[in-house]
């Protein structure tokens, strides 16, 4: 395959001045793929492809399962592929003729992933400064441990909080977090001490209610992805594993915090149907679900009338 780099708004623009089929070579990031079955009902690719010039979809039909299930590891979501394909004007779409996987060291940085707004520096400074301002020891020496594992860090600051719903980009768990523990002192603002809440047990929970996301998802250049494995067993149980694994490093850590805690982390959707395995049944993580509810649904209705 030749090392032509053919863009799609170039693809786009010859599509729309021409009548006839024209081959090209390019490279793209596939951002969605859909496994389909043709007339000849052999299985195929259907695919979103995309560069810093915009987006279009194509097909790459096989002859046959053997053909496509060798190709099922290069034609994932978040993978740049060289691709060698064809316009079918009749058709007004793309067919993907052959193809090569690109190694990291053969894509520049960035070269495929959109430029955020997001401040990275801003949030992780509001994330640890509202570590420290914790006045229970043991929530914040929890915390302080967790975030001490640098592979732990990484992740968190990188994850993103799903994938097609809300904060789905990176960066998009720690941008969520951060939404919370705003939205909660505002809530603190406006109520004070009126109410006899654990205000440190929330922020700990805030803090640490999606941890099991870094497990469950990942980003792979720009694309949010669910890992193998971990994404049958879901952020629910993960985050309640990772916490209870630094838990146990603590000594003496209070047995009666430690049920409180991992009950927030387990009930944060409110309900069974919504994926908590437990409703909320003690007062601060009631106020965790309905931050988090409001949150998540603030961004999702945003997301949907863009």
């Amino acid at each position: 395959m030749e090392k032509e780099n053919t863009l799609v708004e170039d693809i786009i623009t010859s599509a729309e001045a021409s009548m006839i089929d024209f081959p090209f070579n390019g490279r793209f990031l596939i951002t969605t793929m859909v496994e389909k079955i043709a007339r000849n009902d052999k299985p195929y690719f259907n695919l979103n492809l995309k560069d810093k010039t915009g987006s279009l979809s194509a097909k790459r039909f096989t002859r046959g399962e053997r053909e496509f299930e060798s190709l099922k590891s290069i034609y994932l979501e978040g993978n740049i592929v060289e691709i060698e394909g064809v316009y079918q004007h009749e058709w007004d779409s793309i067919k993907i003729n052959n193809e090569r996987p690109l190694d990291s060291y053969e894509v520049e940085p960035n070269e495929f992933e959109e430029a955020s707004d997001i401040n990275v520096d801003e949030l992780t400074s509001i994330l640890m400064d509202s570590i420290d301002s914790i006045q229970n020891q043991h929530l914040k020496k929890l915390l302080l441990l967790i975030f001490d594992d640098d592979d732990i860090r990484e992740a968190y600051f990188t994850c993103p909080a799903s994938i097609g719903m809300h904060h789905s980009h990176k960066h998009g768990n720690l941008e969520h977090t951060i939404s919370l523990i705003k939205i909660f002192r505002r809530l603190e603002e406006n109520y004070g001490n009126a109410y006899a809440l654990d205000s440190d047990l929330i922020y700990a929970g805030i803090i640490l209610h999606d941890i099991g996301k870094i497990k469950e998802y990942s980003i792979n250049n720009g694309i949010p992805q669910r890992n193998h494995g971990h994404g049958l067993i879901g952020h629910f149980s993960l985050g309640e594993q990772i916490v209870m694994e630094y838990i146990k490093q603590i000594d003496y850590f209070p047995e009666e915090l430690a049920w409180k805690l991992r009950h927030l982390i387990l009930s944060h959707h409110g309900r069974k149907e919504y994926g908590s395995p437990v409703g909320p049944q003690i007062p601060e993580a009631v106020i965790l679900h309905l931050i988090d509810s409001l949150d998540a649904k603030f961004k999702e209705i945003n997301f949907l009338n863009n």
